[in-house]
């Protein structure tokens, strides 16, 4: 069977080019024009080219023409330029638990004659119909969670989303292979392009820190709601860099752990070798911060002192931040014999987008911000508003988007920020994508940061 991934953009099943990615060379090539660097950055590539994917967004649309007559839907990606869902089963790129699962998957759907969705219909749809897949996959236990996305209001609206988690579930034939499944439902007029309805948080998150039994199988307004807990545990665990970590279905994850691992180390010693000139610099703000990974991470390099706001415009990632938090005081804290210990409002979590956010950075004297934008990046706006912020000498940024870095970067030099360090990472092997960390800094130069590395990387000529 011939890959479609290649005509979805992902080049796994071909040998990556010799030398850097163009991404990277176009950002050194920026770096020495505009940077003035002390050295050039360098380029990590730190995980394999094959199952670094550990989370996964599939969509889900009819069977295309040749397939077998018991397949009815096709599960993987938009073909470029297009809104035509090719099969993406055997990508390389999955991590192999995925493959396994959504070979489960297809054979479920086929079975109980599930509907998919017509992405390429402008026009009403069955409010039966299968919209996406998420795939998360747990790495201590390579066991996946399983979030179905479904063309309805409610779970009364779609009977078989308890059917297909039922079935998954107990023909599972204790292999081990589901973590937990998960239904989601989104009105057939929504039409944005978003995965997620950003509605009311997922009950089983929600009820995470305080304990919910697995498979409460409960909906948002307890009768099916938009998010359905159906089997297993609520949140997927992480441990990253040595400090655990929850996350719900509805929160971002990086989808290459790995890489995004090394990436919590560098930011960490950047942090550190700051602190080691500015100790007073213990005031921590997070922009789009997830369930708090990278401020959670810097609040461990400042210590007990350290003030901590994670900000992120989804609401749906408070519980796990709190959850995020409780654990952190457990492991820092050992006096406290692991006991749970109730969160200070020194670690805060504020549903708000980065424009709010960077407003707090000057009301509430931050010295140290750290932000993972979306790919459009943080904006002028945003960028304008940390500048006017004259308590804050720090900028962890981390980005996807290197044209949008670049401007960003540009517009900080006009505000007196100045790079002093800048290095890139794969992070998406067998894509044109790649993960920046660019520090800013206004308190002067800065000692070099970079840890030796000891995976195989390829550095600037």
């Amino acid at each position: 069977l011939r890959s479609n991934c290649g005509r979805c953009g992902c080049a796994c099943r071909t040998p990556g080019p010799p030398g850097l990615p163009p991404p990277a060379v176009a950002l050194q090539a920026w770096a020495l024009k505009h940077a003035r660097l002390a050295m050039a950055p360098r380029h990590v590539q730190a995980s394999s080219r094959h199952e670094w994917r550990s989370r996964a967004k599939l969509a889900v649309g009819p069977a295309l023409a040749g397939s077998a007559p018991s397949c009815h839907a096709a599960l993987g990606l938009f073909e470029v330029g297009s809104r035509r869902v090719l099969p993406t089963t055997d990508c390389l790129a999955h991590h192999a638990a995925i493959r396994t699962a959504l070979e489960e998957v297809q054979l479920a759907l086929d079975e109980l004659g599930v509907q998919p969705y017509e992405h390429e219909d402008p026009g009403p749809q069955s409010p039966a119909a299968l919209r996406y897949l998420q795939l998360t996959v747990e790495r201590a236990t390579a066991r996946v969670q399983l979030v179905a996305v479904w063309n309805g209001h409610r779970a009364d609206d779609v009977p078989l989303a308890s059917a297909l988690a039922d079935r998954l579930w107990h023909s599972d034939s204790g292999r081990g292979l589901w973590h937990s499944l998960w239904a989601h439902f989104r009105g057939s007029h929504e039409r944005d392009g978003a995965i997620f309805a950003r509605t009311d948080p997922p009950v089983g998150a929600a009820a995470a820190a305080g304990g919910m039994a697995a498979g409460g199988g409960v909906g948002v307004d307890g009768g099916g709601g938009a998010w359905l807990h159906l089997h297993g545990p609520a949140n997927v665990a992480e441990t990253i860099d040595g400090l655990s970590f929850e996350f719900g279905p509805a929160a971002f994850r990086q989808p290459n752990l790995d890489t995004f691992e090394h990436i919590v180390r560098d930011v960490k010693c950047a942090y550190k070798t700051h602190l080691e000139q500015h100790a007073e610099h213990t005031r921590i703000l997070e922009l789009c911060g997830g369930v708090g990974v990278l401020g959670l991470s810097l609040a461990g390099v400042a210590g007990s002192g350290c003030t901590l706001l994670s900000a992120d415009i989804n609401p749906h990632c408070e519980p796990a931040f709190r959850c995020n938090a409780a654990s952190f005081l457990k492991h820092r804290d050992a006096s406290a014999g692991g006991k749970a210990m109730p969160v200070p409002p020194s670690l805060a979590f504020r549903a708000a987008d980065m424009l709010e956010a960077a407003l707090a950075a000057g009301q509430e004297h931050f010295e140290v911000a750290v932000a993972d934008p979306p790919r459009k990046g943080l904006g002028l706006p945003v960028v304008q508003r940390l500048a006017a912020a004259r308590s804050l000498k720090m900028l962890l940024y981390l980005s996807c988007g290197p044209a949008s870095f670049r401007s960003d970067a540009e517009a900080l030099f006009e505000h007196g920020f100045r790079l002093t360090q800048l290095q890139s990472y794969d992070s998406f092997p067998g894509t044109k994508h790649i993960e920046i960390l660019g520090v800013f800094s206004r308190t002067g130069s800065v000692s070099h940061w970079l840890r030796p590395v000891a995976r195989p990387q390829i550095k600037s000529r």
